[in-house]
């Protein structure tokens, strides 16, 4: 492979300011990398109504093959040393093949678990094999990998951009709240964030579908760009932190984007939150149920100011460790 001064590298991903392309890309710059982005968001568009059937019946887009056949002409025109695909790539296995005998290194972050049934598809498990390498987030799905007859398979951790993810001066008359959550309205989700809001606690929701369920529905701001996250977050007595449990997720991206932010965070104990941030009452506070949940919390109402103190320290604690996407992608092109 070329030495990284000198490496070209295609990321696949939805370059977005907010997703995880955007973020390899912007780093593969700083790194001073020859990098450029395909926009996997192209292999969406077609007819409206054809394109939700074919997502419903296959979880497939509706221009798979036609995106898929205009990454092996980027890369046969550019011939980079390493294309990383992100998430649920549409890339079929035949054009991966392709690209590999071109002498490309392929290779796939795979931010969402591929056997969760939103997304799964026979399509996208059958490219997998013929990745060179796959990097997963969540370990509950490098056993899941290796059954499937993948290839290199390791574990690596979302991260933080600290361009993007960084705490704002105090503005409390717009922002503030007493709990602060980033995601969407999952169905285990709704029924513990309507018993804090049931409670009286002030609580603010950013992200999708709060809107539809009566007991949260108050609580719903709409979709939050990466200003209004640092904006919720710089202002919240505490921020929730929770993995995804149909992608069985140990952590997620939130996970490193609000201890970047510096937040008050109370986070669910997952083995892999607590390797992350040590002991309880350290750098965050843990809940392991609902009713501890609630309990957990009333810490923060009752301590703002120490909760503050901590939120800084769960900064400081995560800037330290090594844990940009820069650090991600300097281990994908180094493996």
């Amino acid at each position: 492979m070329s030495d990284i001064n000198v490496m070209k590298v295609l990321i696949v991903g939805v370059d977005d300011p907010i997703h995880v392309g955007r973020f390899f890309l912007d780093s593969g710059v700083d790194l001073g990398l020859d990098i450029q982005i395909i926009d996997s968001r192209a292999s969406m568009k077609g007819n409206r109504i054809l394109r939700r059937s074919l997502w419903m019946l296959r979880k497939q887009p509706i221009n798979l093959y036609g995106f898929s056949q205009s990454v092996v002409r980027r890369v046969s025109d550019w011939r980079p040393d390493i294309v990383i695909t992100t998430g649920l790539a549409p890339l079929v296995r035949k054009d991966i093949t392709t690209i590999k005998a071109m002498g490309s290194i392929v290779v796939n972050f795979s931010t969402d678990d591929p056997w969760n049934p939103a997304h799964r598809s026979s399509w996208f498990l059958k490219a997998l094999t013929a990745y060179d390498r796959l990097y997963s987030p969540r370990r509950a799905n490098l056993k899941d990998f290796d059954e499937l007859g993948c290839r290199s398979v390791s574990w690596l951790p979302f991260a933080y951009q600290p361009a993007v993810h960084f705490p704002v001066d105090k503005d409390p008359g717009k922002w503030r709240s007493d709990v602060a959550f980033v995601g969407g309205a999952d169905k285990d989700r709704v029924p513990m964030i309507g018993k804090l809001i049931y409670s009286g606690i002030d609580v603010s929701l950013w992200g999708g579908y709060w809107e539809r369920f009566s007991s949260t529905k108050s609580a719903a701001r709409g979709i939050a760009t990466s200003e209004t996250v640092r904006h919720v977050l710089s202002n919240t007595t505490c921020a929730l932190t929770l993995g995804r449990r149909s992608n069985r997720d140990g952590h997620a991206m939130r996970t490193f984007e609000v201890a970047a932010i510096g937040a008050p965070a109370l986070v669910e104990g997952t083995v892999e939150h607590r390797e992350l941030f040590g002991d309880e009452g350290d750098v965050v506070r843990y809940f392991d149920s609902d009713a501890d949940l609630l309990e957990k919390l009333q810490w923060f109402l009752m301590n703002p100011e120490a909760a503050g103190k901590m939120g800084k320290r769960l900064r400081k604690h995560i800037e330290l460790g090594h844990h940009t996407y820069t650090d991600r992608l300097e281990t994908m092109i180094s493996d």
